[in-house]
């Protein structure tokens, strides 16, 4: 027996011939014989569903190829959908459209049975507007869709008053165009009478004109005040400009501040650290993000400290306008240094004889002071009194001190002179006195003698730290007096003749 869709072999099965009436068993049909082999029709299932949920209104046990005709019929609307109206039974769930729209009156029950969805058309409300004064003719109304949104018309002018948005007709507060539809609204335009300055914010889509923010209006400004506004964060939109400003003119039509607004998945932005005068103080980092504010901490700088430690900035798609910029000032309390050398006996090195660790603000002039040392003097000609205090703190000011020179002289007095270099000058401060001279000798003329030098000659190892002369002494010899002796003979002479 053989296999057909929509049928099936019967249990027990049935086939008639001459030879062979009902049998239910296999048998071979002789060859001319014919033979008839019955089969019945399958039953299947019509289910019903709304979506992924079956609505418990199946129908069972339809015959294949059986009309369908009689098995239409209208669900109602489900629980999460108030309001709306059923417009057929399709055979998709996604795509439901003319092609997919299933004719009850002309099917038949397929192989395999059949499942069918419900589609759920969106009520429609409608939109009127009222200019209420307002110059022209009244906006078309427009018919839209549960949850879809009012196409705002373009803002209408009235002379002497400044349009302040739409409100529902009976009510004082206004209405929000960027909300879903809901209901029928019979909008009225709302006016605010022209006594003072105004200016009204608009948040659009680049290119349809969608309102994606409801529009804000500040009144009562002085006229000609000058204003800057913030752009509205709103979620997957960048505006044209973080902020843009407006000075208030008298006639509110003017006054009108319009953020365009794309939407994007990321943005760059750049931060920059910069001194009061614009200076770079630090390398500039391109970031990106996927927000449409950014928020950034300081970076420290040496030498600097930043007017702000945190700055949040409202992204623009406009790439260019979004630079977050840190200002520094001048920190004080920057150290240098000034080191003070005092010159070597050599006459040209020097040796640090203090190093003194001060303070002041970064980029003002910082001048070392000179020291007193005995015997020393500063040099001005040599090393930097002078410099501008670096932000990393690494300014040296060097000042030194050459040595005093100093002279020795060697002089006679009456009564004598000095064989040997008797004058030595330039002797620099603290040299060994046996380094810095020769010391004559003191030569004494006939009828004088040398006695010593007035004041007394250091030791030769005594440093030179003062100019100073020092004198030979002489006196005269002083001639004895002439002794008379007198001899007496305890006895007699006696002449010898």
């Amino acid at each position: 027996m053989r296999n057909f869709p929509g049928f099936k072999i019967p249990d027990p099965y049935r086939i008639e011939n001459p030879h062979y009436v009902g049998l239910d068993r296999p048998v071979a049909i002789p060859w001319p014989d014919d033979a008839r082999a019955y089969y019945e029709r399958e039953r299947y299932t019509l289910a019903f569903y709304d979506g992924a949920n079956n609505l418990n209104q199946d129908v069972n046990g339809i015959w294949y190829q059986e009309s369908l005709k009689d098995y239409n019929w209208t669900p109602a609307p489900p629980a999460n959908k108030p309001g709306y109206t059923f417009a057929g039974w399709h055979t998709d769930a996604l795509v439901q459209n003319e092609s997919t729209l299933f004719d009850f009156e002309n099917a038949t029950m397929p192989v395999g049975g059949m499942i069918l969805y419900a589609k759920w058309n969106a009520p429609t409300y409608q939109v009127s507007f009222d200019l209420a004064g307002g110059q022209g003719t009244n906006p078309v109304a427009q018919n839209i869709a549960l949850g879809g949104y009012i196409n705002p018309p373009t803002e209408p002018v009235r002379e002497g008053y400044a349009f302040n948005g739409w409100k529902e007709r009976n009510r004082t507060v206004a209405y929000n165009v960027a909300t879903p539809v809901n209901r029928h609204l019979d909008l009225i335009a709302s006016w605010i009478p022209q006594q003072s300055g105004a200016y009204t914010v608009h948040y659009l889509e680049l290119g349809t004109g969608k309102v994606l923010h409801e529009a804000v209006t500040v009144d009562n400004l002085q006229v000609s005040s000058s204003h800057t506004v913030v752009a509205e964060r709103i979620e997957g939109f960048l505006p044209d400009a973080p902020t843009k400003s407006r000075s208030v003119n008298v006639n509110a039509v003017y006054n009108a501040i319009t953020f365009y607004y794309k939407p994007f998945t990321s943005v760059n932005f750049t931060v920059r650290y910069e001194s009061t005068t614009g200076e770079a103080l630090a390398e500039s980092v391109i970031k990106s993000t996927t927000d449409t504010y950014t928020t950034e901490n300081f970076k420290r700088v040496e030498g600097y400290y930043p007017n702000e430690e945190q700055i949040t900035l409202p992204l623009s798609y406009n790439e260019n306008l979004n630079q977050l910029v840190f200002t520094y000032l001048p920190s004080d309390g920057i150290r240098y240094q000034v080191l003070h050398y005092l010159q070597n006996l050599d006459g040209t090195s020097y040796t640090l004889a203090e190093s003194e660790l001060l303070s002041g603000q970064t980029n003002a002039i910082a001048s070392g002071a000179p020291r007193s040392y005995t015997g020393f003097y500063h040099n001005s000609s040599k090393g930097k009194i002078n410099g501008v205090i670096s932000a990393n703190g690494t300014l040296i000011l060097e000042l030194y001190y050459d040595r005093q020179a100093l002279a020795v002289t060697f002089a006679a007095s009456t009564g004598g002179s000095l064989h040997g270099t008797s004058s030595y000058s330039g002797i620099l401060w603290g040299t060994p006195f046996a380094d810095a001279t020769s010391i004559p000798t003191p030569v004494a003329q006939s009828g004088y003698t040398f006695v010593g030098w007035s004041p007394a000659l250091p030791y030769l190892s005594a440093a030179v730290t003062q100019d100073a002369t020092y004198w030979a002494v002489f006196e005269p010899v002083a001639t004895p007096p002439v002794a008379q002796v007198r001899v007496t003979a305890p006895w007699g002479l006696k002449k010898v003749s």
